[in-house]
């Protein structure tokens, strides 16, 4: 079972801190404890406390009850005070539950060691060498009462038992349990001893007591289904164990662990009732606080698991608010969010209507603000809490809540991150402990992780938003120019193209999108570089690019697109994500072509000029006519490339007056 898994660790985690309180409390209860020394009730304390932890672990309580065996030797250790052992076991046994009670980790485990307890007094008390059997109170089926005369309980044999065993009077003279003894042969089964626990716990003195049945314990809240089982038990001779509620002779209630053993004779025949009473107001009060705790952390999981999957802040605070405000049976609850630009606490959410008109008053609280609930949780990073607000000079009172009377503030914090305040108000005094105080400590732990989700939802899709309108503004830009503009990863594969790219390689954007450029169809020779035709490759650029992470400028590059030798001046840059990492290359690429055949033209223009130039500067050192020719002929054959240069000097057909140049 998980719940007593994890009780048992959290003893054996704790085990020198719980340890030295149970060894304080053996001293503080007992004189012969605390005539031993510290470390040898430390000693004792580890032993009773790991037993517990083997209980835990096993789900049994022998690992604990072997050590309170009256065939064990009960409770024997060698430092033991040299009294009674029954009455050390008792002592051992009460301080063990007075240790653990208030660090229970479940209901689950509270119950299973409380159980625990019971058993390990009634081994106890079954040790005692003598037909009694240790128990609290006796009832009857009779509803009637009757008080027994002074000399018919006198009983002679118990007084005679008693004072044969001084250990067995000592032992039940000094326990910390009520022990009692009813006689069921006289009319009532009445009360024939009583010990001085048992009037400490009910407030009784024995005169009072000896003589009644215990039912004068009882009271308007006692319950029915408990007493007709120690009813029943007695009719049948049986022993039980339960807790009820029973009465003080000052009227005060407390819860009573009651155990209820026959005692045969050696013919086996009922002599006597024993009864054992506990005490165990604390433990209940443990228990009930247990009980709402686990209710309390339940609704903490509906609140945050009805909430999870919202993420609007202002409709999840809401929801938040109405939802606990409902669960939790509150007057009021609201929810500040920190504006930190501000450093004001703004009243983002409030329960109910009251709630809705509080917003639209548009209630606002500095951060700052010393007499502020709010405030102070919110500086303090920890639950304020104020039982009664007519005594707290810092509430706040506002006429749309006239009946709060006590409240708590709790910061909602995520990390080191404080994101607002959630303040729970109820209608009565003392409503707030720490307990409830862990509890919404942990509901505004949920809240503010819900509110942190929402809000970077909010500003998810804000930046998403954003990002598509840039990225359309950028889409309008990239495609409004003719030039070439793409982005390729490190795999050389395009992640971006424009529209003037994708129509000069007739491949629509979403098709281009993924694919490298031999896919698109560029020729390997200009994609991977071919050396011996003077070709660096795109490829080659990019990761030189990329490995560098300077940008590159080429100013003619040479490609072949759709059959057609063009000419490309490039600019390509490295491309890097938000840690500084480049990731791909961006290409800025413009078709030079047109600019390199115009350049080609005048270039040709420019070199035809200046061998006409030459030649008529020849031509005006020619001394003849036939020189003059040979010349001009050399000339132009020489600055066009020509096998020969045919020059017409009189009209004649072509063939007759022929001058080849060489």
């Amino acid at each position: 079972m998980v719940p007593l898994k994890e009780f048992a660790n959290f003893i054996t985690l704790d085990v020198a801190n719980l340890a030295a309180i149970y060894a304080q409390l053996l001293a503080d209860s007992s004189e012969e404890y605390g005539s031993i020394s510290y470390n040898q009730r430390i000693v004792l304390a580890r032993r009773n406390l790991n037993a517990v932890v083997d209980c835990c672990l096993a789900e049994s309580s022998v690992p604990l009850l072997k050590f309170f065996d009256s065939k064990n030797n009960i409770s024997k250790v060698s430092y033991q005070p040299n009294n009674t052992s029954v009455k050390s076991a008792l002592h051992e046994i009460e301080c063990l539950g007075q240790t653990l009670t208030p660090v229970v980790t479940s209901l689950e485990a509270g119950k299973f060691f409380w159980k625990l307890l019971a058993d390990a007094r009634t081994v106890i008390v079954k040790s005692l060498e003598t037909p009694l059997s240790p128990q609290n109170a006796i009832y009857t089926q009779d509803t009637t009462q009757t008080k027994v005369s002074e000399p018919d309980v006198t009983d002679l044999a118990l007084k005679t038992s008693l004072q044969k065993d001084d250990r067995l009077s000592i032992a039940i003279s000094n326990a910390a349990i009520g022990v009692v003894i009813t006689d069921p042969h006289l009319p009532d089964n009445p009360l024939i001893y009583v010990n001085p626990a048992f009037t400490r716990i009910t407030g009784y003195s024995a005169e009072e007591a000896i003589g009644l049945n215990c039912r004068f314990l009882q009271g308007p809240d006692t319950d029915a289904l408990s007493i007709a089982t120690i009813r029943k038990a007695i009719k049948n001779e049986k022993s039980c164990s339960v807790v009820v509620l029973n009465y003080r002779k000052d009227g005060t209630p407390f819860w009573n662990e009651i155990t209820i053993n026959p005692v045969f004779d050696e013919d086996n025949k009922l002599i006597s009732f024993i009864g054992i009473q506990t005490d165990v107001t604390a433990r209940h009060h443990a228990e009930d606080a247990l009980l709402r705790r686990a209710s309390e952390l339940e609704t903490v999981a509906q609140v945050s698991i009805a909430t999870s999957t919202i993420l609007d802040v202002d409709q999840l605070l809401q929801e938040v608010v109405d939802l606990t405000k409902k669960r939790f049976n509150l007057y009021h609850v609201h929810i500040y969010v920190f504006d930190e630009k501000e450093g004001d606490l703004n009243l983002t959410a409030g329960a109910g209507d009251v709630g809705r008109t509080m917003i639209k008053q548009g209630w606002q609280i500095p951060i700052d603000r010393e007499d502020s609930l709010v405030a102070r949780a919110a500086r303090n990073r920890q639950p304020i809490i104020v039982n009664d607000v007519s005594k707290e000079p810092g509430f706040l009172p506002n006429p749309l809540l006239p009946n709060t009377h006590s409240e708590m503030t709790v910061p909602m914090i995520v990390g080191d991150k404080f994101l607002g305040v959630l303040d729970v108000q109820s209608d009565q005094v003392g409503r707030f402990t720490k307990d409830i105080a862990q509890i919404k400590t942990t509901l505004a732990s949920q809240i503010a992780v819900a509110l942190q989700n929402a809000i970077q939802y909010q500003e998810t899709q804000k930046a998403l938003i954003e990002m598509e309108n840039s990225q359309d503004l950028l889409r309008t830009v990239i495609d409004a120019t003719p030039d070439w503009i793409f982005i390729k990863d490190r795999e050389h594969r395009y992640r971006l193209a424009n529209k003037g790219y994708s129509d000069s390689i007739n491949i629509p954007i979403d098709e281009l999108i993924g694919k490298n450029d031999l896919e698109v169809g560029f020729p390997e020779d200009i994609v991977k570089g071919n050396p011996e035709k003077g070709i660096v490759g795109f490829w080659p650029d990019d990761d030189e690019v990329m490995a560098s992470g300077q940008i590159k400028f080429i100013d003619v590059e040479p490609a072949e697109i759709d059959g057609k030798h063009l000419y490309l001046s490039t600019v390509k840059a490295p491309v890097r994500n938000a840690e500084g990492d480049i990731w791909g290359v961006l290409g800025y690429v413009r078709d030079i072509t047109e600019r390199e055949q115009l350049l080609s033209q005048v270039q040709f223009r420019a070199r035809r000029e200046q061998t006409l130039r030459e030649i008529a500067e020849k031509m005006r050192t020619a001394t003849s006519l036939e020189n003059l020719v040979k010349v001009t002929a050399e000339e132009l054959g020489r600055s066009f490339s020509a096998d020969y240069v045919l020059i017409d000097l009189d009209n004649d057909p072509p063939g007759e007056n022929l001058n080849r140049g060489n």
